[in-house]
This record gives C-alpha cells, structure tokens and sequence, in this order.
C-alpha cells in the first residue's frame, strides 16, 4: 500500500517537473528583474523616439545631445529587426505587469471575453492609430505626460511613488486602472491594441531570423493557440500538419509559451538559436545600463564651455530646490565672474533610470546658455523640470518659457507672467544688471500701468492678498504691481522672425477671451504652427508663461510680444537673442 502511494506521489512530482518549463523560468526571473530595476524602460524608449524626432524637426539634433536617446534606440531595434520581439515578451515591465495580472484573474476564475477574429484583426489596427496620434503631439510639443497610463505606472511600479496616491484618480491613473482590468479578461490586451510601441516593432520585425518552427506533428488539440498571451493563431501561422512552416505573425513576442505547451512536440526552437534570442534580451538590457552609466558620469569640465566675459550672476555658491517626478531636487549652483560655472546635485527622490538620462543633458544646457530657459529631455520630463526649477530657485529666477513650466506644481512659487498675478521672482544678478522679474535669457515682463487701468492694488489671480507675503531672500530681486485689466480691446505689435506682428485682444470680465493675428511678416508655415497653439495657452492659463511652439519659436515670441504690448506688460523679447531681422523693441 505504502509503495503504491509513494508511486503515485512519484508521479505527480515528475509530472510537475515536467510542466516546468526552464524557457518559462529563466523569462518570468528576466521579467522580474526588470520590473524591479527597469521599470520605465518602456517610457525611456518612447521618449528616446519622441526626442531624436523632435530635435529633427526644430533642427537641433546633434549626436551629442541625443546620445542616450540613440543608444537606447539601438539597444532595442536592431536585435528587434533580426531577432524578433524579446523585449516585448522578456524585459518590457508594462507587458509583464499585464501577464501577472491575467494570470492572477485565471487563478480567481475571472471569465476571459472572446474576441472574434473580425474584430480582433480591426483592433489591432488601433495601435497604429495611438503612434500616429503620439507623432502630432510630439510635432507640436504638446504634453501627454498626464494622461499617460504609463507615466502612472512608471511612478507606482516603485515603493516610493506610493506615498502620493493623488495620481490614480488623474486621467492616467485612470487609464493605469483600464489597463488593468482589461487584462483580467484579455491578457495582454493592451499590447495587442493599443501599445504604440507594439505598432513599432511589428512593423521592423516582419523579417526576422528567429522564429518557432513546425515539424508537421500537429494533432490540431489548439492548445499552442490557447497559450499564446498575442493572441496569435499560432496553429495557422506554422501551417498545421504540413512541415517546414513558421510562425510569421509580427505580433509573436518570442515567449515560447506554444513550444512548451505543445503535447505533439510539433513546435521547436533550435537551442543554439534560443541562447542566441535570450542572449539578444539580456544584452539590451546591458546596452542600456551602460547607457545609464554614461549619462550618470560626472560632470567635469563643463565649466570650460563657458565664455571668459563677465556675466550676470553675482559671484557665489547658492543651493536651492523644486519638486521632482517623486519628491524634492536639491541642487548647489556655484557662479564665478558672473557666470554660472557649476551645478551640482545634491539629493533626489526621482528613479535614478529617469533622473541621470535629464542630469547631464540638462545642466550642460544651463551653463552653455548662462540660462535655465532650456527644454527638459524627452522621457526624463519631471526630472528635467525638477532640476530646472531647483537651478533657478538657487539663482533667484523664474524660468520664462521653460517647456510645460506651468503644468508642475511649484513648491517654491507662482508663474512670473500671470496675468493679474505678482511677480516676485527676482535674479542673483550684478549690480546694474537688467532685471524684470524674469529671466533674461530668453524673456521677462514687467505690468505697467494702462490708462484706465488700476495697478496699486497687490492681490494675485485667485484674489489673495499679497501684502502679507515673505519679502524675497533673493538678491536684486523685483517686484511688480498686480494689473486688473479693463474690458475692452486693445492693439499691439511684437517682433518676429522677419518683421512685425500685429494683433488685437479683447479683455471679458477682466480675462483675455481672444487674441487675432491681424498682420505678420512672417512665413505662413512657422506662423500657422505657432498661432492656435500659443494663442491657446495665453488663453488658457490666462498667462504669458508659455511655451513657445518647437520649430517655429521666433514666431511664436513674437506673439507673445504683442500680446504684452497690447496688454501693457513689458516683455523681453527673445528673438533679438535669437538672431531675428529686426531689432529688440521695448515696450
């Protein structure tokens, strides 16, 4: 009796050591490691994609600046191209995020829906749609970062984003929430229908090398169908019971599942090859950490790309800090001779994948340019933001047109341009220095007085007085008075790229409700593309605080300048700094 119990027990246990597949294994440890150290390498390559497209399109691209973004580019596309889709089944974390939630609803019971294959081959059609969209956003530098499913998961993927829970019940959160739920009732749904990243690699790895192999033993029992997380109708794609067919299907993401369910051994892999595919997902993964070795190397001798003339700052050594991705940046800004010549950071909360790639890209924007009116790098955004607002609250300034400025809460104060609003950033600036409350690198306003227009009162946008704010600790700082607009219409002319621009704004209730372009000299294409959209902001945010359009950034200061003009504000146009035709106009 007690032999044929430990029989049976026997077989069991050889029955589950067969069910373990080693392939299986070996992904779901890769899976894990990534979801633990590489959590937003989805993000960093759609922003790798986002960044070297748009510094194409503004004509800035440089292989210095895009550095990181190319070698995270081509960490993952050739090995796509030749070896088929590993990162998408090995070491992407918002896919493996999805298995783990498919397999979870599998063990609770949770009904799979069935998708017809009409609808499903409609479906997967979306994908590219969501590429496309992401195309027109990036040509126009419109943000999505709050919207984004996965710019939610890249915070609540580590421990530490889980102390603010306020980003759930945003639009991406919500989406996060969507993506979950459906991949209960349909694994990896996302990926198959909306992932723009799927839309990429299906497209390059149409003619890989690698792929599963049929030796003609199918019964037609569909369990390789049944296991495929794609959706693929793997049985069909290797040709069934006839030999020498392949799985084709650009949706396969290499995971083997269909292999190692395959009771007739109809599927193969040659194991030379499979070493050679797990190799190809280990290596993107290396590739990409020294990728963030590279970008994490210290900044030494940056200082030297700085200008022997006497700058603007006053000589010292200033710390400040902003609000990051997942909390505070604290940096410490040394200037010498008037010169920004060091920024070192000193603590961050931020996911180091995301904070190193902005660091050095970023710093060596500020000290080049002597400004913190720089752009943030794409897929570091939050980082970048952090970083640039820790610069400039060491330094006393207000970014002007830094990309996005307003959307990031700012623990250390308010936008310098609001209309109505006070502006009490100040600059560490030499004595006789210009200072409008603003930097002036690339532009600051000061209210003035408009007739019929009252401007000794100091209440800001939302009606709170100011009287009882702390004075500014910076040195030279400014402050202006607060502008309560009179309705009416009112005229004014900026300078842009090639003459002037001229411009009527009608003022509601004390608000700008709309600004017409009633002449310009500029081309009709750097003009089209700045007009709706900064129009659109000023309108908005109801602030010159805005970012200027990429690609057509002449022509958008150039707008702004008018508006201020019109309004009464006086405004720093940057266009005499960026080498425009005409000369810089005060107001």
């Amino acid at each position: 009796m007690e032999t044929r119990q430990l029989a049976v027990i026997n077989k069991k246990e050889i029955s589950i050591l067969q069910s373990i597949s080693v392939t299986q294994v070996v992904r779901h440890v890769i899976q894990a490691v990534s979801f633990l150290l590489m959590p937003g390498l989805f993000i960093l390559a759609l922003g790798s994609f986002k960044g070297i497209w748009q510094a194409i399109l503004s004509g800035s691209f440089t292989w210095t600046a895009m550095g990181a973004h190319l070698l995270t580019l081509l960490a993952i596309i050739p090995i796509t191209a030749l070896w088929g889709r590993f990162f998408c089944g090995y070491l992407c974390a918002f896919g493996g995020m999805q298995e783990l939630v498919s397999y979870i609803g599998k063990k609770l019971n949770v009904p799979k829906v069935k998708i017809t294959p009409e609808a499903d081959r409609i479906m997967r059609k979306i994908k590219y749609g969501v590429l496309a969209v992401l195309f027109v956003l990036w040509t126009f530098s419109i943000s999505y970062e709050y919207i984004s499913p996965w710019s939610a998961f890249g915070q609540y993927s580590n421990y530490n984003g889980w102390s603010d829970l306020t980003g759930w019940i945003s639009v991406g959160g919500q989406l996060l929430i969507a993506v979950v739920l459906f991949s209960l009732v349909v694994e990896r749904g996302f990926c198959r229908y909306f992932c723009p990243l799927e839309g990429v690699f299906s497209l390059i790895s149409r003619g890989r090398f690698f792929k599963v192999k049929n030796n003609g033993r199918c019964v037609s029992c569909s369990k390789c169908d049944s296991e495929c997380p794609m959706g693929v109708n793997v049985s069909a794609e290797a040709g069934g019971a006839i030999p020498g067919g392949s799985v084709n299907s650009s949706e396969c993401i290499d995971c083997f599942r269909c292999v190692d369910k395959c009771g007739a051994k109809a599927l193969y892999t040659s194991p030379r090859e499979a070493v050679a595919g797990s190799a190809a997902a280990i290596a993107i993964a290396g590739i990409y950490q020294v990728g963030a070795i590279t970008v994490n190397s210290p900044i030494s001798g940056i200082s030297g790309l700085t200008a022997a003339s006497q700058g603007q700052y006053i000589d010292g050594s200033y710390e400040g800090s902003a609000q990051g991705y997942r909390g505070a940046v604290k940096v410490r800004v040394k200037v010498s001779g008037g010169r920004i010549t060091s920024i070192d950071v000193e603590s961050y909360s931020d996911d180091d994948e995301f904070f190193n790639r902005a660091k050095n890209t970023v710093i060596n924007e500020i000290i080049s340019g002597q400004t913190t009116d720089v752009q943030t790098v794409s897929g570091a955004t939050f980082s970048s933001r952090g970083i640039i607002q820790a610069v400039a609250n060491a330094l006393g300034v207000t970014p002007s047109q830094t990309e996005e400025y307003e959307t990031l809460p700012n623990e250390h104060g308010g936008r310098s341009h609001d209309f109505g609003g006070s502006n009490n950033g100040g600059e560490r600036k030499k004595p006789g220095s210009s200072n409008n409350g603003g930097s002036s690198e690339k532009g600051g306003c000061k209210k003035k007085g408009r007739t019929g227009s009252s401007n000794d009162s100091s209440s800001d946008r939302k009606g709170n007085s100011n009287a009882d704010s702390k004075p500014s600790t910076n040195q030279n700082a400014a402050q202006s008075a607060a502008l309560d607009f009179k309705d009416g219409t009112y005229s004014g002319t900026g300078q842009g790229r090639n003459g002037s621009i001229e411009v009527t704004v009608k003022v509601k209730k004390g608000k700008v409700s709309s600004v017409t372009v009633e002449s310009s000299q500029e081309d009709s294409q750097y003009m089209n593309r700045a007009k709706d959209t900064v129009i659109g902001e000023i309108i908005d945010s109801q602030s010159l605080n805005v970012s200027t359009v990429s690609g057509a950034t002449m022509s958008s200061n150039g707008i702004i300048d008018a508006v201020a003009n019109a309004l009464g504000i006086e405004y720093t146009n940057a266009n005499s700094q960026l080498g425009g035709k005409g000369q810089h106009r005060g107001h």
